[in-house]
């Protein structure tokens, strides 16, 4: 984080994004990690994170303070921001079969 030029003091720590209920046992839960986002699936009832963390490249923005919103429906992750350090905003599907990527998402549906 620090190479990449970021601050220490506001940047460099694993800043929460998304925490929603996945089912009935476990908690969702994805954070930028300095840089570099990660998720897990917390239980719920020991609030105990898994032994290895997912991978939240596609599913959590690098930046905290880029806007970003997520939703679990039905299994699946529909979330929305700028994914990457230079693209433009999309709107995607994880924690699917079929991951799915809206490219040409509107702007107005994220600022709404």
């Amino acid at each position: 984080c620090l190479q990449k030029g970021r601050n220490n003091k506001t940047e460099c720590f694993n800043h929460v994004r998304f925490l929603q209920r996945l089912n009935s046992t476990h908690l969702y839960t994805c954070g930028t990690y300095a840089f570099h986002p990660l998720c897990a699936a917390i239980d719920a009832d020991r609030f105990t994170l898994p032994a290895r963390l997912e991978e939240g490249k596609e599913k959590c923005p690098y930046d905290p303070s880029r806007g970003y919103t997520g939703l679990i429906v039905d299994g699946g992750l529909y979330t929305a921001t700028r994914y990457e350090f230079r693209s433009l905003p999309d709107i995607r599907r994880n924690l699917h079969q079929r991951p799915l990527k809206m490219e040409e998402s509107p702007l107005h549906w994220l600022n709404g």
